[in-house]
């Protein structure tokens, strides 16, 4: 069964096939940075075995294509849910780069206080 759908989490589910347990996705180049892609996909290689793929268009954004291949046979509604939650943890973790780059200084500071502490030397004041 094939479907060519955006979803409400930025991304289109290009294929479902549940004869393979294979769900595609594509994102559009520049909507999430690499590194957000590589840690959604990080968190589902448990569940799922994962291709990253670039599919660049002519004349058009390139994109990105994410291939997920169930590590168990999954019918079509899992795929999709699988889909789903692949969506949610890209907006997860755009927000965990988000909020760790708001707050880069200040995890600078605690990281120098505590490797000082540990070491014996004093604190910076």
């Amino acid at each position: 069964m094939s479907t060519n759908h955006p979803t409400a989490d930025s991304h289109t589910v290009e294929c479902i096939d549940p004869a393979t347990s294979t769900a595609t996705l594509a994102l559009e180049i520049g909507l999430y940075p690499i590194d957000v892609l590589y840690g959604a996909a990080y968190i589902f290689i448990d569940r799922a075995y994962v291709l990253l793929d670039k599919d660049e268009g002519q004349g058009r954004l390139g994109r990105y294509l994410v291939h997920l291949r169930g590590k168990a046979p999954m019918d079509a509604a899992q795929l999709s849910a699988l889909s789903g939650e692949f969506g949610n943890e890209l907006l997860s973790q755009a927000l965990r780069r988000k909020v760790v780059k708001q707050n880069q200084k200040l995890i600078e500071e605690i990281t120098t206080q505590a490797i000082s502490g540990a070491a014996g030397g004093t604190l910076p004041t």
